[in-house]
This record gives C-alpha cells, structure tokens and sequence, in this order.
C-alpha cells in the first residue's frame, strides 16, 4: 500500500524541480545566449561593413537610408529628427544611401 504513495511524492517533488528549473533558471540560460550572441551579430556588421537602416515615418510616409558606420547612424537620426522638426520632409542626409 505505500509503494504508490512513495511513488506519488517522487513524482510531486520531480514536478516541482522541474517547475524551479523551468521558471527561475531558464530565463537566465536565454539572458546568457543573447549576451553571447548579441555582441557576435554587432561585430558582424562592422567587421563586414554592413550598412545600417535609419528609417523615419511620418503618417503613412516612409522613408530609409543606408548608412555605414554605427556612429554616422547615430548623427543621421539626429540629422533627420532636426530636419523633421523644421518641417523639411524632403531631406536626404549625405553620404547616406536611400533604401
């Protein structure tokens, strides 16, 4: 007669061990990934000379640029955000690529 209640209160702790990997240390496991994998995907783009995308919306307007660099990225959306601030929609940033 006891054989199963043993067996029930294994299984109820297996539950809940697997209960306390699934909620507590597999978020960290997937933290871990994208700190590996986040920093390779970066290095990819500047090793490679990838271009980055700015885009800038206005209503159902779009528009993209390619721009190289991580820097001249982050002085084109700063260059478009003011454009857009005077009323400039037309404005196309140098040394940038339309997309």
């Amino acid at each position: 007669m006891e054989a199963p209640v043993a067996e029930a209160g294994v299984a109820g702790i297996a539950v809940l061990v697997l209960t306390i990997v699934v909620l507590i240390f597999l978020p960290y496991v997937f933290f871990i990934l994208e700190l590996l994998v986040l920093p390779l995907l970066f290095g990819y783009r500047v090793i490679f000379d990838k271009p980055w995308t700015v885009e800038a919306r206005s209503g159902s307007e779009r528009q993209r640029w390619q721009v190289h660099g991580w820097r001249r990225a982050g002085e084109v959306v700063g260059e478009v955000a003011r454009s857009r601030e005077r009323g400039d929609e037309a404005y196309a940033p140098p040394a940038a690529r339309r997309g």
